[in-house]
């Protein structure tokens, strides 16, 4: 993750600079946590495709600034990502992270593209 430019760019230099040290990357690879962590994904992920099979409303969230380690912009990257494992089309997750989550927290005026919403986007 570290080699690529979007992650490494949206990395603070603190967080970098940790995760580049040699005894923080033995410790997150010599670990029993790595299957154990895995494994929660994998039941999250069966989870997530459950809830969406059975028609239940799904928000984007995130826990910006809660964690040091979490990289903004990255984590909404890989929250996609896996939404996409879960059994979502691409075209789902983003209504999900836009329209979905701005419906969810009663926001009218954002969440999609059309005349009279923010026009907050970055793409």
């Amino acid at each position: 993750w570290l080699q690529q430019p979007f992650v490494a760019n949206a990395l603070p230099a603190a967080v970098r600079e940790r995760w580049q040290q040699p005894q923080w990357q033995k410790a997150q690879l010599a670990g029993d946590g790595i299957p154990k962590a895995r494994a929660a994904v994998a039941m999250n992920l069966r989870n997530l495709r459950t809830l969406h099979e059975a028609g239940v409303n799904i928000g984007f969230g995130t826990d910006a600034g809660a964690m040091p380690q979490r990289v903004i912009g990255v984590a909404e990257h890989r929250e996609l990502e896996l939404m996409t494992q879960a059994g979502f089309t691409p075209a789902q997750a983003l209504q999900v992270a836009t329209a979905d989550a701005a419906r969810l927290l009663g926001l009218d005026d954002r969440g999609r593209i059309a005349v009279g919403r923010r026009a907050d986007l970055l793409v």
